[in-house]
């Protein structure tokens, strides 16, 4: 039996603590090497060799919140690109037919003209469901003529990028493929100027939005921005430290700072008076809290619940916005409406304009 990777499997031990792990590869189909979470039997962090039927008898299956899949798909008869998505676990139950978000390299970047101050065409881009302009078929953005190579990743909130990626096998297959569409590129814009395009293929990492790594690709269009959004998490820029206060009182629940709460409140215009912060865990039934809460992420990748009382709606503070032309910058790419929060304290990089 092949699992995916990074499934997460338990089982309550006898002394009545709980083991978690999960899997990093398959050695093949009957063995899987595994690294274990939590747990007394085993200290976090320990990685082991577990036969398949061992796995499946003795440990529950921890369902995926959703699942990142690396393709290298072709275009055409000869063109190959490198595309990404996100499927939910939510969609995937309701027979949705198209995942929430895909990123890919061989696309016409949509929002480089809202956020570049130039008139390059960009190529590269991530959109969601969420994202993806009204008058644009988002379907499109999954066109393909066939599947050379598919590798896919359980995938579980908390779940960093970096995590994720460090555990693909064909890492440097996405590599090639990308070098060469970077390659092509070199070629076209200095019009086979041999000395020219040799020059930028050993000098440069990006040109107009084509990059070399698939690290590259999903960093700078806000991949992972995609995947934090896919479960309604807010990434924020700021650390645990800055929003979160922790008593030391024995018991005590930890809360929002007040600036914490300024911020939060800003981002989701509600003025927030009361929170409780717990980490996230798997253990959490979202569906069994009564009264307004998000997930909230920090700029180290740690996912909080936010579980708060408001007493009336955060007024924008109209006054502070940049311009008029900030509003309709972001209106399609982020949902919330504070924007000058928005650029200051959410995680989304426009460095790929910047080039």
């Amino acid at each position: 039996m092949k699992l995916l990777k990074n499934t997460r499997y338990y089982k309550w031990e006898d002394d009545g603590s709980l083991t978690e792990l999960r899997i990093l590869k398959m050695q093949n189909e009957s063995l899987c090497s595994v690294i274990f979470t939590k747990g007394l039997k085993f200290a976090p962090g320990t990685k082991k060799k577990i036969p398949v039927q061992e796995l499946t008898d003795n440990y529950t299956k921890l369902r995926p919140d959703g699942y990142i899949s690396f393709d290298i798909v072709t275009v055409g008869k000869k063109l190959k690109d490198v595309m990404v998505i996100i499927t939910r676990q939510e969609d995937i139950q309701a027979r949705e037919k198209t995942p929430y978000a895909v990123c890919r390299q061989c696309a016409v970047d949509l929002f480089a003209k809202q956020l570049s101050p130039d008139n390059v065409d960009y190529a590269g881009i991530s959109v969601s469901k969420e994202s993806c302009p009204a008058d644009v078929k988002f379907e499109n953005f999954l066109a393909c003529e066939s599947v050379e190579l598919d590798e896919t990743i359980a995938y579980y909130i908390g779940d960093s990028l970096d995590s994720i990626l460090n555990l693909l096998r064909h890492t440097s297959q996405f590599d090639t493929v990308l070098t060469t569409l970077f390659n092509d590129h070199c070629d076209y814009i200095t019009n086979n100027n041999h000395y020219i395009s040799e020059v930028y293929k050993k000098t440069k990492n990006e040109i107009n939005g084509y990059y070399k790594s698939l690290k590259d690709l999903l960093y700078w269009n806000n991949f992972e921005y995609d995947i934090y959004r896919a479960f309604d998490i807010i990434p924020l820029t700021v650390s645990k430290e800055d929003i979160i206060c922790t008593d030391e009182i024995k018991d005590s629940v930890d809360k929002l700072t007040v600036y914490g709460m300024q911020l939060l409140s800003s981002i989701v215009c509600r003025n927030i008076y009361e929170s409780i912060v717990l980490p996230y865990d798997k253990d959490i039934d979202m569906k069994k809290i009564q009264g307004s809460f998000m997930l909230i992420a920090t700029n180290e990748g740690k996912v909080f619940l936010v579980a708060y009382k408001y007493n009336d709606n955060y007024k924008v503070p109209l006054e502070s916005i940049e311009s008029e032309e900030n509003i309709e910058k972001l209106n399609n790419i982020l949902p919330y409406g504070s924007v000058q929060n928005v650029y200051e304290h959410i995680q989304f990089r426009n460095g790929k304009y910047k080039s």
